[in-house]
């Protein structure tokens, strides 16, 4: 009954602000962060003297378009504060000062915004070991002063990384797998990792495998790129398993099937490291007379692969005349060890510029020579020219022959 009593102008509405009837509001505050980065949506707050009783607009303008405002925001009845987004786009550059106004009844309040480079880009790189993590960071444009802390985090204590990373001041971003560490998983596990700058969040995954037991695939896979002739030497090969070998290795067995005598092993064992996919190994060939096909095999625990690889006939001569007079063509001939199964494309290239030769030059199938036209230019003194010839990886030099004026 005591409430009756009192004047309506001291009650106060519940869940209200009191206001005095005659309130009439002034803008004394605008508040925002200090520091924002690119990409980042912030927020700010602008307040009255008293709480009005009917909406009240505030103006706002910002003098980058890089860093955006509501072209105003209305304090509501009761009120006496707004909050003010402001949106930092993600554009590329350094960092800049942003000025934004608020503004009511001719008043006017102003704040200063340093808008630093924010994150462009997050990855975990590819990695030939498959369950090597390092993190890849980039920025929208170089880091300021003192440069920037990146905070990260992991889903899964499979791999457990740094709180933060800092990108040096001046720096467009940074690689690093410093403090990143990665236990051995059971099954195929999916790991994320997030990266915080500002008010943005960007993760990256990648899925890490058990190692190698024997139960997974084995393969071989040739070092070169084309086809395998009579007496090269040396040639690379690989074996890949399909998950990263364990704590212990693996130890691979290499053998040619049928000790096919086309094929000499330099290694016949290969030892693949923990934590790796691949090791080498490599073998000669011997001087072929026809296509010989030969099947490689390769054994890492109970786990078996094989290779076919296919040897063709070497080059054995590249005849040319003795002697020519300049000025005219004539022939050569290009001789293999034996016929191939397939037509042999044999390029040409003569020692220097006075001779002119017809290249590619195919021997076909079943064939063991060809011949090939050469053109020489007009010498004034005797000059002595030969030809090389390329097939695969191997190469075969002519004798000389004397161009006569």
């Amino acid at each position: 009954m005591v409430a009756a009593l009192l004047p309506a102008a001291l009650m106060a509405v519940p869940g209200q602000q009191a206001s005095a009837a005659a309130c009439s509001p002034t803008l004394t505050g605008f508040t925002a962060p200090a520091v924002a980065y690119a990409g980042d949506k912030v927020s700010g707050a602008v307040s009255l003297s008293c709480a009005p009783r009917s909406p009240v607009k505030i103006s706002l303008r910002s003098d980058r378009s890089s860093l955006t405002v509501p072209a105003s925001i209305t304090v509501r009845p009761g009120q006496t504060s707004a909050a003010v987004p402001m949106t930092a786009e993600l554009v590329e550059g350094p960092q800049y000062v942003a000025h934004v106004t608020a503004g009511y009844k001719g008043q006017s309040l102003n704040h200063d915004l340093n808008v630093y480079p924010g994150l462009k880009m997050v990855e975990i790189p590819p990695s030939s070991a498959p369950n090597s993590v390092s993190v890849n960071i980039g920025l929208t444009g170089p880091a300021p002063a003192g440069g920037t802390i990146v905070r990260l985090a992991s889903d899964n204590p499979a791999v457990t990384v740094p709180e933060t990373v800092l990108i040096s001041a001046g720096g467009y971003g940074v690689i690093t797998e410093s403090g990143i560490q990665v236990r051995p998983v059971t099954q195929d596990t999916k790991v994320t990792i997030s990266f915080t700058l500002g008010t943005r969040t960007l993760t990256a995954s990648k899925v890490l495998v058990p190692p190698f037991d024997g139960s997974q695939k084995v393969s071989i896979r040739p070092g070169y790129t084309g086809d395998l002739y009579g007496l090269q030497h040396w040639e690379q090969f690989h074996v890949e398993l399909a998950n990263p070998a364990p704590e212990s290795g693996v130890p691979v067995q290499v053998s040619v099937v049928d000790d096919n005598p086309a094929v000499r092993l330099e290694t016949s064992s290969v030892y693949i490291g923990e934590g790796s996919t691949s090791g080498g190994f490599s073998l000669s060939t011997t001087d072929v007379t026809k296509t010989t096909r030969v099947l490689l095999k390769a054994t890492a625990f109970q786990a078996t692969a094989f290779l076919e690889i296919t040897i063709h006939p070497r080059i054995t001569a590249v005849t040319l005349p003795e002697s020519a007079k300049s000025g005219t063509s004539f022939e050569g001939t290009i001789t293999l060890a034996g016929p191939s199964d397939i037509d042999t494309e044999v390029f040409l290239q003569p020692s220097w510029g006075i001779l002119d030769v017809q290249t590619p030059v195919t021997i076909p199938a079943g064939s063991t020579s060809a011949t090939f036209k050469a053109t020489s230019v007009h010498v004034d003194e005797p000059s002595d020219v030969f030809v090389t010839a390329f097939l695969g990886r191997t190469e075969f030099q002519s004798a000389r022959v004397t161009l006569t004026p």
